[in-house]
């Protein structure tokens, strides 16, 4: 071994922690004659010793080693360094092909800066609030005249109701009892007007109403969808099953209770279309 190894491996050994490695804890690499095996280290390599560079080919490409045997019955250890870790290999005797090891990886294990460990540990606080005050905010729709459970055609219902800075939350469930798939879109959700008042809409904040309930407001549309973003948990609905969803609409800045259209798209029965006062 010559001097520049020598003084390699004094100044890892004077650097580094101070650590005992037994034969039996070494990893062993397959080898055979002809073949390359490739060790690929996940980080820049510094330095390489091999106690029998003779019987074996050696080289270094960027973070990965590259090694095949060049003698028959010969086997030696291979100690590598990268700026983290020392890892030592046991560089068996070419033997049989099919149990070469072709490819070796050992990347280093990635490590949270102090200042990614507290961001992280922030989001996660953050996370926790809103989810609580998610809890915490949202009120429950009740259904006006809840009808039977159909044999078939698709539901929809509205839920749940979550108001925040950034708009309003409207939970969905859709049930599908046909006989076909439903594809479940962004629900378009657009304000209607009435243009009588048979009832005050304060005692009908937070419900769905029924056909019968809508049609005695007369409402018309004021405007187009409001829809901000949605999403379901998932697109398609088979036969019998059924899914949940969330449409985030925009908020108009008003304590008063408003009338919305929910728009779910069209089924086999025809548009699938609910009122909501919110």
């Amino acid at each position: 071994m010559n001097r520049f190894w020598l003084a390699s491996i004094a100044l890892f050994a004077l650097t580094a922690k101070a650590q005992n490695i037994n034969f039996s804890d070494v990893q062993h690499i397959h080898t055979a004659l002809n073949h390359l095996t490739v060790i690929d280290m996940g980080e820049p390599i510094q330095f390489i010793a091999a106690a029998d560079p003779d019987s074996f080919q050696i080289e270094r490409a960027g973070d990965k080693v590259l090694l095949q045997p060049l003698k028959d019955g010969a086997s030696t250890n291979l100690i590598l360094w990268t700026v983290s870790r020392q890892i030592s290999y046991e560089l068996d005797a070419p033997g049989d092909v099919q149990k070469v090891n072709v490819l070796v990886r050992s990347v280093p294990v990635p490590v949270l800066s102090a200042s990614a460990a507290n961001t992280e540990k922030e989001h996660q606080q953050i996370a926790a609030t809103a989810t609580t005050e998610a809890m915490l905010g949202a009120q429950d729709i009740v259904i006006d005249q809840p009808s039977k459970n159909p044999t078939n055609g698709v539901t929809a219902s509205i839920v749940r109701v979550l108001r925040t800075s950034d708009g309003t939350y409207l939970q969905y469930e859709i049930a599908n009892h046909s006989n076909a798939p439903f594809r479940v879109t962004t629900p378009a959700v657009s304000p209607l007007t009435p243009t009588q008042a048979p009832i005050s809409l304060l005692a009908l904040r937070n419900h769905q109403l029924s056909r019968q309930t809508l049609s005695s407001f007369k409402p018309k549309l004021n405007g187009g969808p409001i829809t901000i973003s949605g999403r379901t948990q998932q697109t398609d609905v088979a036969p019998g099953s059924s899914t949940t969803g969330y449409v985030l609409i925009r908020a108009f800045n008003t304590s008063a209770p408003e009338i919305y259209q929910v728009d779910f798209g069209m089924n086999a029965s025809g548009p699938l279309v609910e009122t909501v006062v919110i």
